[in-house]
């Protein structure tokens, strides 16, 4: 199965799990789906709680929610962008709070709630980083592979600055347009709701990660492929369910008025 070499190089966890409950499931690309799912899994949970941390700006929640980002973040390193989330969300409470007195000390708990969790999880999920030389040498030579395999995708494009991006887009588009216009509608509809106050100061988790990672998507990336492309679904996820909560918020407003 395909990324067997690299979760056994690596040490990852959750992957061997997944690998397990979901033998020989592949995405559109032909490529097993083992630590895709389990990274997707990790993120939906990451979601979920950072929301539910948030909302009550609890520190032991934000302790448990960075325990699920640092396992996703060890699941998939590419998706390392997640742990702006603890800092952002820090910065934000500290604007909130203000910073005379001793007002800074809730937003400094939260962060280090937050990087502590991350930092236990990713642990969890690597567990060969106890071994801190054979873990940089493994993902040295795992980074590598990924970056050799640019060459044979792209060709001679592969030396050009631009020829990454163009395959990028375009594995994009091709992604995108397998999920249909429904979800297309519902993702820009997701994405139009979440810049109304109801659920602006949701940012952090709503908008934040799913931006930062686009930019790496298409800018940064050597290559992408569907693997990749499934990163995107737990925050299209999350806005079709604003749209939907949003809907059914409406349709209540609507019912109690009409037996009024």
């Amino acid at each position: 199965m395909y990324g067997d070499k690299e979760v056994r190089l690596i040490g990852m966890t959750p992957p061997k799990v997944f690998s397990r409950k979901l033998p020989g499931v592949a995405d559109s690309s032909g490529a097993a789906c083992d630590k895709p799912f389990a990274m997707i899994f990790m993120l939906v949970l990451s979601f979920c709680a950072w929301t539910w941390a948030w909302r009550s700006q609890s520190t032991g929640r934000a302790l448990l929610a960075g325990l699920a980002t640092g396992v996703a973040i060890g699941t998939k390193y590419t998706v390392g962008i997640l742990l702006l989330t603890p800092i952002v969300t820090a910065i934000a409470l500290l604007l909130h709070t203000g910073w005379r007195a001793l007002q800074f000390r809730p937003a400094l708990r939260w962060l280090l709630s937050g990087l502590a969790g991350s930092a236990l999880g990713f642990v969890w999920a690597n567990p060969g980083i106890l071994h801190w030389q054979w873990f940089c040498s493994a993902s040295a030579i795992d980074a590598a592979r990924s970056y050799d395999e640019r060459i044979d995708l792209l060709g001679i494009y592969a030396n050009v600055w631009w020829g990454p991006i163009i395959r990028n887009t375009h594995t994009f588009l091709t992604e995108w347009r397998v999920l249909g216009p429904f979800w297309i509608v519902i993702g820009l509809a997701g994405f139009v709701l979440a810049l109304l106050p109801r659920f602006r100061r949701m940012w952090p988790i709503t908008l934040m990660f799913p931006a930062l990672f686009a930019i790496y998507f298409f800018l940064c990336a050597p290559w992408v492929r569907g693997q990749e492309f499934m990163v995107f679904m737990p925050s299209l996820a999350l806005l079709g369910g604003m749209v939907v909560a949003t809907c059914q918020a409406g349709l209540k407003t609507r019912g109690i008025r009409t037996a009024s």
